[in-house]
This record gives C-alpha cells, structure tokens and sequence, in this order.
C-alpha cells in the first residue's frame, strides 16, 4: 500500500495482488518420490559404507562332490555386505530402506506426465 493512497482519500482502493497461484499437486509427488527415494538410497549407502569398514566373519566355501561347503572360521574375517548385514541384523532396515527407494522411484515416474498420459492409455482399453 502506497503512502499516496493513505494520505489521499479521494484514491480509490489500490488493487489486491493476485493469490499465489495453488502448487501443482503432481510437482509434490515428484518431490516427496525424490525425497524418499534419496531416503532409501542414502540408508544403503551408509549401511554399504558400513560393510567396507568393518570386518565380519566370513565363510570358506569348499565344494565337493556337487555339495557346496560353508567353514565358518573366526578367524577368517573380511568385508562382505551381505555377511555384514546379517551379523548384526540388519535384513528388516535394508529391506525397509530398498521399499523407501523403490516407492520413490515408482512414485516420481507416477507423477511424471508422459508416464501418466501413457499409463491413463493403456488403462483406458
């Protein structure tokens, strides 16, 4: 509001900016499937990081005869996610972190317009 329009009373009333216009509710999917996929994949990466730092039991693995050997050794130790994951049970967080990457993932490709038009197409048959 202008000092013009307070100190005259003869102005009519100044106009009202337009309201800001309301956020595209498809741009906040893309955004919250970023977000979650960045969730997922960051929670990976630390647990991956994880796996290389800190040695875990490993087994030897022999085969014989068709029949596959596991020699678990105390002291044979190295870097293994998967074994990592399992001595300190970490299965149901890395599970949880790859559902947060791949609802991400599949939430911002839902979200995205070619995708959407595709999709509303092929269900529309």
């Amino acid at each position: 509001m202008s000092a013009d329009y307070l100190l005259d009373d003869t102005l009519d009333e100044p106009p009202r900016p337009a309201a800001s216009p309301a956020a595209d509710p498809l741009k906040k999917r893309r955004l919250a499937g970023i977000l979650l996929a960045a969730a997922g994949l960051l929670g990976n990466l630390v647990i991956y990081i994880l796996s290389r730092a800190v040695a875990v039991m490993v087994p030897t693995i022999t085969y014989e005869q068709g029949i596959t050997w596991y020699n678990w050794d105390s002291n044979h130790t190295g870097h293994s996610w998967r074994y990592f994951i399992q001595s300190y049970d970490l299965e149901a967080l890395t599970a949880l972190f790859f559902l947060l990457l791949a609802g991400g993932v599949i939430l911002f490709l839902a979200s995205w317009p070619p995708v959407r038009a595709k999709a509303s197409h092929f269900f529309s048959r």
